[in-house]
């Protein structure tokens, strides 16, 4: 696990939000990891299937995503449960 971290940036959607997430998350384990196999999960649909999305204005992130993927062969995404998301869940919760 690379840890938690957090950062605040302008988004448009939740969308957006979940894929700039990712994006930083995938530029971390770049930059950390190298060509280790790795797994990055999320509760978001849209976000685990990144190469299935039509909204333009999400086009651009796609495809950093996509790319991301297309380096790295051992890395995948994986879409799971909010239930089972942790993370989201103790988030959620914090007052």
């Amino acid at each position: 696990m690379l840890g938690y971290a957090s950062q605040l940036v302008r988004c448009a959607s939740s969308s957006e939000a979940e894929l700039l997430a990712l994006l930083l998350a995938v530029n971390a384990t770049e930059r950390t990891n190298g060509n280790a196999s790795v797994v990055f999960r999320t509760d978001c649909r849209s976000t685990a299937n990144p190469h299935r999305g039509d909204s333009k204005h999400l086009r651009g992130l796609r495809a950093d995503v996509t790319d991301y993927l297309a380096r790295h062969p051992d890395w995948r995404l994986q879409e799971v449960s909010r239930s089972s998301n942790l993370a989201a869940t103790v988030w959620r919760e914090v007052p």
